[in-house]
């Protein structure tokens, strides 16, 4: 049966996306109205969301209220939630609002571990990490209610860019890693660390998302699998992930981080990923096996640049080292490096740019679950811009911001299997 007027209006009404009394004034006699009328009206007069609007019309229709925050609309999706832009009733306050899925938080264990994190990530105050200001739960969903920052994430800005210059990219990896920094100094290991999980403000201000959260993904998913063998479970994007982290979710810290902010700053200066592979088991023993790639390969400033060029790629081979003890000990040493890099960068070197690369087949990856990873857009820009450059990394048609559930490769996984007899989690 058709939705009628009076129904549209008592649903919008329920889920607090409009004030009764408003929205009447805005319609004045709607006796006559259609449904689809009654919604053009509310929505040319910027009352309501197209999302809201759709939200209501589904059956059942679609929650929209959460404790005091009302939905707006939609900003991104995928295996670490749904993340919406959302209104604060009472203080009028914009925010973005990520409701986990809930597998994340299916058991009391869970529940505990997902309050836990919650309170290590409300301590944090830094001008490089969005700030956390509420968490709760609502029938079931529990959600998370962080700042909410208009930007660009630095994945999205390479697609759209394409290379960053050494300057920008540096500096905005500098911030990066300030916020890191901070995180790590106050217990937390982000364990996701890619592009897409940095927004730039219009300013050149790096924000760092999703702290916190890829922990509870790894620990339900070594609370079901205590092994790790049967079914092999990798959590994060494969571009990025560390071979220790890949081996063994456990044994990710500090390090691990330190290595997938390495991958991180050779993306946006090539727009390539470190490693290629056919399948994501290639892509993994790549990391592990092959030689770090070379910056220089993609940079040239001639004699006068020389000398910085070999710097850079040493900071950056320290950062992607194999093993997690030849790495930078902290990322504050990172910071230290990076700092270091620009202080004594001559200009020309600042300017340098690597080509577009060139466009390339995405060849098929073997996963068992793959899901579009949750990023926040400035919806005044729209939808982040399709990729120009799929990387053989990827499934076809998807994009490198892509998370992966995947099956252990053998040789890895008989190290998964092992003890970890060298360090426990920091956080522990």
């Amino acid at each position: 049966m058709p939705l009628t007027a009076a129904e549209l209006f008592r649903r919008l009404a329920e889920a607090g996306a409009i004030d009764p009394e408003q929205a009447r004034a805005a319609l004045g006699d709607a006796s006559s109205l259609a449904a689809g009328q009654v919604a053009d009206r509310l929505l040319s007069e910027g009352l309501v969301t197209d999302f809201q609007v759709a939200a209501v019309r589904q059956e059942p229709p679609r929650r929209l209220a959460y404790g005091e925050y009302v939905l707006l609309r939609q900003l991104g999706s995928g295996g670490m939630g749904e993340v919406y832009e959302a209104r604060h009733r009472r203080m009028d306050r914009l925010v973005a609002l990520k409701v986990l899925p809930r597998d994340l938080t299916s058991s009391p264990d869970a529940v505990q571990r997902f309050h836990r994190e919650v309170k290590a990530i409300a301590r944090l105050h830094h001008p490089n990490v969005a700030m956390a200001f509420d968490a709760s739960e609502a029938e079931g969903e529990h959600y998370l209610v962080m700042e909410r920052v208009p930007g660009r994430d630095l994945e999205s800005l390479v697609r759209a860019e394409g290379p960053l210059s050494v300057g920008r990219a540096l500096e905005l990896l500098r911030q990066a890693a300030e916020g890191l920094a901070y995180a790590h100094e106050n217990g937390i290991v982000h364990r996701d660390v890619k592009p897409a999980n940095f927004l730039v403000t219009d300013e050149g201000v790096v924000k760092l998302l999703d702290l916190g959260i890829a922990r509870l993904r790894d620990e339900e998913a070594a609370a079901n699998e205590p092994n790790l063998t049967r079914t092999g479970f990798l959590l994060g994007t494969i571009a990025y992930m560390a071979p220790e982290h890949a081996e063994n979710p456990s044994a990710a810290d500090e390090r691990s981080d330190v290595y997938s902010l390495g991958c991180t700053l050779y993306r946006i200066l090539t727009g390539r990923f470190p490693y290629r592979g056919e399948s994501v088991i290639q892509v993994l023993l790549a990391a592990r096996e092959e030689p770090t790639p070379d910056l220089r390969d993609h940079l040239d400033g001639g004699p006068a640049c020389a000398d910085f060029l070999d710097g850079l790629q040493a900071v950056f081979s320290r950062m992607v080292a194999k093993r997690p003890e030849d790495r930078q000990a902290s990322m504050r040493a990172v910071v230290d490096a990076l700092s270091a890099l620009l202080a004594s960068a001559p200009p020309a070197a600042l300017a340098l740019h690597a080509a577009t690369p060139p466009e390339e087949g995405a060849a098929a990856t073997a996963t068992v679950r793959e899901e579009t990873e949750a990023t926040q857009h400035d919806p005044r820009r729209g939808a982040p811009p399709a990729s120009g450059n799929e990387d053989a990394t990827e499934l076809a048609a998807s994009s490198p911001g892509r998370r992966a559930t995947v099956t252990t490769p053998p040789r890895v996984r008989r190290r998964a299997a092992e003890p970890e007899a060298t360090r426990a989690d920091p956080r522990s």
